[in-house]
């Protein structure tokens, strides 16, 4: 093995060795610092065949991206620009938002405005504080804590509970885990919609035979539900919407499943 080149003091590019930094492996590394402030570590080889003549500053180096070194006191969408934080590989820019947070970003997301706010400003939340849905009654939050806004609940039941806006604005009819409230007791909400007459009608294998009130009256989803007779001869009920929207078209059983495939087997020959 040769002897090593001391490159201490030396000028690259924009770089200027201050000494001997820790090897990566088996490649030889030294301390740099660059025209603009920033220091960086480099290898000897890349040095030495001018693979590396910057911190990185030099990338897209134009007219305009000179101008925009020094970012302090400039302004992106709702952030300012307060400082450099050279803890960042290539250095990064500490910016406060206009509501208060911190944040740190690259100068090329500022730049291309792909980064206008903290993030504060991406969404806007209703605020369900007070609001009923189904047996559940907000009485505090948001918490984003794991990027899911969940809501504090009280239950009829007297629980305190958490909710997503999703569970609350599409299953406020499903019971928490230990609820006492099972579907019969819970009263179902009357829909304003007018019902729709399904009798009669055939979707798929199923052919409706009447409107079950009982069933309808137990659905935590307040949904209609129909009694239908299968091709096959079984006689199930089924929610009108999962019939109209073709979701549901035999009873289920293998048998019925044969026989769809078959049927959409034969309308693609």
């Amino acid at each position: 093995m040769g002897k090593l080149m001391d490159l201490t003091g030396q000028r690259f590019g924009r770089l200027t060795v201050t000494g001997r930094g820790m090897n990566k492996g088996k490649a030889v590394r030294w301390n740099c610092v660059c025209d603009c402030g920033d220091t960086t570590l480099v290898t000897s080889s890349c040095l030495r065949h001018g693979l590396t003549r910057s911190c990185g500053c030099l990338i897209g180096n134009t007219e305009y991206s000179r101008k925009l070194i020094d970012l302090v006191g400039q302004r992106f969408g709702k952030l300012t620009v307060v400082g450099r934080n050279n803890t960042v590989p290539r250095g990064a820019w500490d910016c406060v938002c206009d509501c208060g947070n911190t944040v740190t970003l690259v100068r090329s997301r500022l730049v291309s405005g792909s980064y206008k706010s903290c993030g504060c400003g991406k969404y806007q939340v209703d605020d369900l504080v007070g609001q009923q849905f189904g047996h559940y009654t907000v009485i505090d939050g948001p918490d984003r804590s794991d990027r899911v806004l969940r809501w504090v609940c009280r239950c009829a039941c007297g629980a305190i509970v958490e909710k997503s806006t999703w569970q609350l604005r599409t299953r406020a009819g499903n019971c928490h885990e230990g609820c006492p409230l099972t579907p019969e007791i819970l009263v179902p909400r009357q829909s304003s919609a007018p019902l729709a007459d399904l009798t009669g009608m055939q979707f798929g294998r199923l052919h409706v035979l009447s409107f079950d009130e009982e069933a309808t009256e137990r659905c935590v989803t307040h949904m209609s539900m129909w009694v239908c007779r299968c091709e096959c001869g079984t006689i199930k009920t089924v929610r009108g919407n999962s019939l109209v929207a073709k979701a549901i078209r035999s009873c289920g059983s293998e048998a019925c499943r044969q026989k769809l495939r078959e049927t959409l087997a034969a309308s693609f020959q």
